[in-house]
C-alpha cells in the first residue's frame, strides 16, 4: 500500500522503493561526498574530447592506469578462465562504475568513448589484450574519464580522486 491507501503493483512498489532509497540515502551521501548536484550532460562529450589524448596514452601504455593495473593484477591472480566469470565481474564492477555522476553519465561517457576509440578502430585488440576493446572501455577508459571529470570539477589530483571514490 502507498500513502494514499492504494495497492501498488510489484513494479510500482520497486520503483517507489528505489526512488525513496535514492532520496533518503544515495543523494544525501553524494552531497556529503561533494558530488555535483547539477550535471551538464551536454558538455560531457566535449570534455572527453579535451582529454582524449590522455586516454589514448593510457591505451598505448605510455601512462599508467590504476584501473588497468587492478584488472591485470586480478587477471594474473585468477587466470584467463576465471577473470570473466560472473562472480569475478561482480567483484570488480564497483571499482569501475563512475558513481560520482551516476548511470546516466556512465551511458554518455560510454557512448562518447565508443565513438572516439572503438568506432574509429583506434582501440584494437592488440592494445587491450587480454581484454576485448569493449571490456577495456568499460573497465579502464570509463573510470579514467570519470577520474578526469572529478579532477577538473574539484581541482584535485588523480590519487585523491581514487581515494574519494
Amino acid at each position: 500500500m502507498n500513502f494514499q491507501g492504494k495497492r501498488l503493483k510489484a513494479v510500482e512498489q520497486f520503483e517507489f522503493c528505489h526512488a525513496h532509497i535514492g532520496e533518503m540515502q544515495i543523494i544525501p551521501d553524494g552531497i556529503k561526498k561533494g558530488y555535483p548536484t547539477v550535471i551538464d550532460f551536454n558538455s560531457i562529450p566535449k570534455r572527453i574530447e579535451n582529454f582524449s589524448t590522455d586516454l589514448l596514452d593510457i591505451c598505448k601504455k605510455k601512462v599508467k592506469s590504476f584501473y588497468r593495473d587492478n584488472f591485470m593484477r586480478e587477471y594474473c591472480d585468477k587466470g584467463k578462465n576465471k577473470i570473466n566469470s560472473p562472480m569475478s565481474l561482480m567483484s570488480r564492477i564497483e571499482s569501475f562504475q563512475p558513481g560520482y555522476y551516476g548511470p546516466r553519465d556512465a551511458i554518455v561517457i560510454a557512448e562518447t568513448l565508443r565513438k572516439l576509440f572503438i568506432d574509429t578502430k583506434i582501440l584494437t585488440k592488440s592494445l587491450t589484450i587480454p581484454q576485448t576493446p569493449m571490456e577495456y572501455l568499460q573497465e579502464v577508459l570509463i573510470p579514467e574519464a570519470a577520474v578526469r571529470f572529478i579532477q577538473e570539477d574539484k581541482d584535485i589530483t588523480a590519487e585523491k580522486v581514487v581515494k574519494l571514490c
